[in-house]
């Protein structure tokens, strides 16, 4: 997947290909609860793939610390990655905290094991995998 984004991303600057946005949109990315990051770091390279400005701030962060990540960027999205179903005292937190203006998108297996974990922690919307990601900016 990543050598195809880097494909894609080649491909866009060779021929001047711009985004998806006149105006592209922010997003940041990080993790409460892993390690290696290889679920957001694909996110944010597709996001870039579709013309976002992205920032990568970080893996296993604290709560708080994305939070004011997000109050000092002010990005339109947030990326997370959630592997344990122990980070949701914690997303409901940083969602209760995150300016209302960023929508946060969030995937790992925390939200395929528990379908009612995005409605009680308030997270806008949940790829569950790269093809929901991009479906969710490519839907009309």
């Amino acid at each position: 997947m990543h050598d195809i984004a880097d494909a894609l991303l080649l491909w866009r600057s060779d021929n001047k290909i711009p985004g998806l946005w006149q105006q592209p949109p922010c997003m940041v990315g990080a993790t409460l609860d892993d390690a290696w990051g290889l679920g957001i770091e694909l996110i944010l390279k597709y996001a870039r793939v579709l013309g976002m400005k992205t920032r990568f701030l970080g893996t296993l962060l604290p709560w708080a610390q994305i939070v004011a990540a997000c109050q000092d960027i002010r990005p339109d999205y947030l990326g997370l990655t959630v592997l344990q179903l122990d980070s949701e005292d914690d997303l409901a937190l940083l969602r209760t905290r995150v300016p209302g203006d960023v929508q946060i998108i969030a995937g790992g297996p925390a939200f395929r094991f528990d379908d009612e974990l995005q409605a009680r922690v308030g997270i806008d919307h949940v790829a569950k995998d790269l093809a929901a990601f991009l479906q969710f900016f490519l839907q009309p």
